[in-house]
């Protein structure tokens, strides 16, 4: 556990955080779809250099990352995609059994990238942690941002009134999830709220009303952090729930060579509540930690 990540982010200028700032301007990466493992993953591609792939959150989708992708895309190769079941992805036939590591692992041999360093975010957490024990070989870093962690038991975050009120209205229901208390601190910032509301609103719903044969990883991810061995840089907003702020915790605790840094004045969008925050430790991370090899 590095106590010296809690120094240093109390340090950072946290003034103008904008994220219009960070949003892409003139900038035309590659974007396709690719069909792998019985279903079609739409993704973006830009740049040179270590590739970084970008995963993102439960009801969100590649845009959650536009104040990262154009910033990383003049020093790195960076990918984000759209994982199975959101964004312009297809969406899960519930009679195919799938995971969101082996999409990842297609989609990395179809781009013929050998390793990578992964960046995820709550959702986008857990596949990244899933990929870097299933394909250990395969990741240089892993950056884990609000992250989900797989066999760890959520305490406050209730969703069944959402799923209810998606049997009769799935508007309805993504309104009720963007009002959730995960978001509760993200909506303080204007510019965020507006942005993650387009994103948010624009999820079909899907996984609210059909059940999603997604295998889970065997033993879960909580119960072998400790396999994991590249090194992890670890981000929660300082206002996000009690069980991120946990998540985080355990995370730094159990991964061997892991650093911990909370994120002053964010929620659990992170990386678009304080980009400047995000970016300049994701640089310094990849910087000090990260070899090409």
């Amino acid at each position: 556990m590095k106590r010296i990540g809690y120094l240093i982010i109390f340090l950072l200028p946290l003034t103008g955080c904008s994220i219009k700032k960070y949003l892409p301007k003139i900038f035309n990466p590659d974007m396709a779809k690719i069909n792998v493992n019985q279903t079609t993953l739409y993704y973006e591609k830009a740049g040179k250099g270590i590739p970084i792939i970008f995963i993102h959150g439960f009801g969100l989708d590649t845009r959650m990352w536009d104040p990262q992708f154009e910033t990383f895309a003049h020093k790195y190769t960076v990918i984000r995609y759209d994982l199975r079941g959101f964004g312009q992805s297809a969406l899960p036939d519930e009679a195919v059994m799938y995971t969101h590591h082996e999409d990842l692992n297609s989609l990395l041999k179809e781009k013929g990238i050998s390793k990578a360093i992964l960046a995820g975010l709550s959702l986008g957490g857990r596949v990244a942690a899933s990929f870097a024990l299933t394909y250990p070989d395969q990741v240089l870093g892993l950056i884990l941002i609000d992250s989900v962690l797989e066999g760890y038991a959520m305490k406050d975050y209730k969703m069944d009134y959402i799923y209810e009120e998606a049997k009769k209205d799935i508007s309805g229901a993504l309104k009720l999830w963007l009002a959730h208390p995960t978001f509760e601190a993200t909506h303080k910032n204007a510019e965020v709220s507006e942005y993650l509301n387009k994103i948010v609103l624009d999820y079909s719903g899907w996984h609210f009303i059909h059940k999603n044969p997604l295998i889970p990883l065997k033993p879960p991810c909580k119960e072998r952090l400790h396999e994991i061995k590249v090194p992890a840089l670890i981000l929660v907003g300082e206002h996000d729930l009690p069980d991120f702020q946990d998540i985080a915790n355990i995370l730094d605790q159990n991964i061997p060579n892991s650093e911990l840094h909370i994120i002053p004045d964010a929620g659990h969008m992170s990386n678009m509540e304080q980009p400047s925050v995000v970016n300049k430790l994701m640089q310094e991370f990849i910087n000090q930690k990260i070899k090409d090899n």
